[in-house]
């Protein structure tokens, strides 16, 4: 190989630092990078979640004639976690999906309140046990980063108990049907792992049970979380 003189070229030093012959063209030296395929959120993704909610159930607790019918509101909250499963479909940035979950919750709270026609205090208790949620999601992804808008049917199983004196007057469960929507961002760790924070609002639809044999408690219930999750990308 030739070596190079005192009047060389950048270039004639580059190729014999680079081991290159001397003859090669200048272009040939470094090639050029590899684009990166872009990330695709399409296909199936699987999940668990865990987040902090806050709940409120308010309304009436009225006689059997609704002439006297005492306000009551509870607070509740708790820790939710469960799964996740969704179908994804991106197109150019715009990705479309729909995603469901199903969570235990360990959502509670208790209040007290009185009535016109009573000395005594009674007490109003509520409780999750468990919630789950069928939604459409609609996002523009930045590559790796999804950020999203989501919205569609909710339901939970809700515990309400009445008490006067300290003693339970009346308890009952039933499966409340409601909405949610909320937004998030979704973070594609890795082509298969993902990661995920969102805010969700939940209102559920009002109810109306007999407590006892002479009383109807009239109820309204909504909800707020915040949920972390980590999912798996098919």
């Amino acid at each position: 190989m030739r070596a190079c003189t005192s009047a060389a070229s950048f270039a004639c030093l580059l190729a014999v630092f680079l081991g290159a012959p001397l003859g090669a063209p200048l272009g040939a030296l470094a090639a050029p990078p590899t684009e990166q395929p872009a990330f695709s959120w399409t296909g199936v993704t699987v999940g668990l979640d865990v987040g902090y909610a806050w709940a409120q159930a308010s309304g009436h607790d009225c006689n059997w004639a609704r002439t006297i019918c005492p306000a009551y509101s509870t607070g509740a909250d708790g820790i939710v976690g469960g799964a996740y499963a969704a179908f994804n479909w991106q197109v150019d940035h715009i990705v479309l999906g729909i995603e469901g979950d199903i969570e235990g919750s360990a959502v509670a709270g208790t209040s007290t309140f009185s009535t016109p026609s009573a000395s005594y205090l009674f007490g109003h208790a509520v409780d999750q046990s468990w919630q789950a949620s069928l939604r459409a999601r609609l996002g523009y992804a930045f590559d790796r980063t999804l950020v999203y808008v989501t919205g569609g049917v909710a339901y939970a199983d809700v515990f309400n108990d009445v008490w006067r004196l300290g003693k339970s007057f009346h308890s009952y469960s039933e499966t409340r049907p409601g909405w949610t929507v909320g937004a998030g961002v979704e973070q594609a760790l890795s082509d298969h792992f993902t990661a995920r924070l969102e805010y969700r609002y939940t209102g559920f639809d009002s109810s109306e049970n007999s407590v006892g044999t002479n009383s109807t408690l009239l109820q309204d219930l909504n909800q707020q979380a915040v949920r972390m999750g980590i999912g798996y990308k098919f």
